[in-house]
């Protein structure tokens, strides 16, 4: 029987967020196909994480634990995952949607002459057949789709799956991948390694996110987002308009080229609503909006509107929220 087949990534020595999450996806999947859940993980010293993915869904873990691998090269990781591909003979690849994953999945959907649809939100079945879906014209529509070919590839938005498990008690098989990568030349050089500058906490991860636009003026404003931020265990982040300005570094982007988040609670403090900007946090699963002009569009999305100037409005919110937290 075709299986599902799941890129696992790791951050920081650990199985990512989005790898659990497209674990999540892929059970959902199973359950209704009947089919089995493989991860197939590459890199270096990783062989111990071969029960965080089981616990987090796979049936099966592919792994190839190589000192070539220690760093990610895209030719050296698509020859191994290629040969991975072969064994499983998988009809749905799952890839999250990072950066290296991204760039890993059209080069095997090449070489496997398989459909590749990016940015996927929703995972269907219908007949036995997999329907996906996802954004389109700045995230104002969606649309479903299907590959028709054996081999299904698809890249799935971070926080848009709920995680399985993890069950401690799932057993699973480890299968080790022996691939020759001593002719495999890197096609890039690392010149310098730039930590990205983290505030509170890691911003796609954050279940509270304090975000501010165009409307807050200068950098010094943020502070008050950073400080309301922090009262609530969140993290701060802002529109491109914001970061263009110099108010925030490039690390707080939210939207279609910068961060994709989906917080419990999401504030949006002087943003207007362009769609570049919703496109990164429509997914947030409650949203406050402060913003003086009352016809502003994130009013459109948002539960809690407040039609004010945020200078009247965030000093008397974090005073309460100190007050309550006391």
């Amino acid at each position: 029987m075709p299986g599902i087949l799941v890129y696992a990534s790791i951050v920081c020595d650990a199985v990512s967020m989005p790898t659990r999450e497209i674990l999540g996806a892929a059970r959902g999947v199973a359950a209704k196909t009947g089919e089995p859940v493989s991860a197939a993980l590459l890199g270096s010293g990783i062989s111990s994480l071969t029960q965080d993915l089981i616990e987090a869904g796979a049936d099966s873990v592919h792994v190839c634990d190589n000192e070539k691998l220690w760093e990610f090269h895209a030719n050296a990781y698509l020859k191994v995952l290629a040969d991975i591909a072969a064994s499983v003979n998988p009809r749905m690849i799952i890839f999250p949607g990072e950066a290296a994953a991204i760039e890993l999945a059209p080069r095997l959907a090449h070489r496997l002459k398989g459909g590749l649809i990016t940015d996927c939100i929703g995972f269907e079945v219908r007949e036995d057949a997999v329907i996906f879906t996802k954004p389109v014209y700045g995230s104002k529509a969606l649309a479903r789709m299907r590959v028709d070919g054996p081999t299904a590839l698809v890249t799935v938005r971070p926080r848009t799956q709920e995680p399985f498990g993890p069950d401690q008690n799932r057993k699973g098989d480890v299968v080790t991948v022996e691939t020759a990568l001593g002719d495999i030349a890197p096609e890039t050089r690392t010149v310098e390694r730039v930590e990205e500058e983290v505030f509170e906490c890691i911003l796609e991860e954050a279940n509270v996110v304090v975000s501010g636009g165009r409307g807050m003026k200068d950098p010094e404003s943020f502070q008050q987002l950073r400080e309301l931020a922090t009262l609530l265990n969140g993290a701060m982040g802002a529109t491109r308009v914001a970061v263009d300005q110099g108010m925030v570094p490039p690390s707080c982007q939210i939207g279609l080229t910068g961060k994709i988040v989906a917080p419990e609670v999401y504030f949006a403090v002087g943003i207007s609503g362009a769609s570049q900007h919703i496109a990164g946090m429509s997914g947030s699963k409650y949203i406050v909006a402060i913003n003086s002009d009352p016809d502003a569009p994130i009013f459109s999305i948002s539960n809690v509107g407040v039609v004010e100037d945020y200078r009247n409005v965030m000093p008397t919110l974090i005073d309460e929220l100190r007050k309550a937290l006391a």
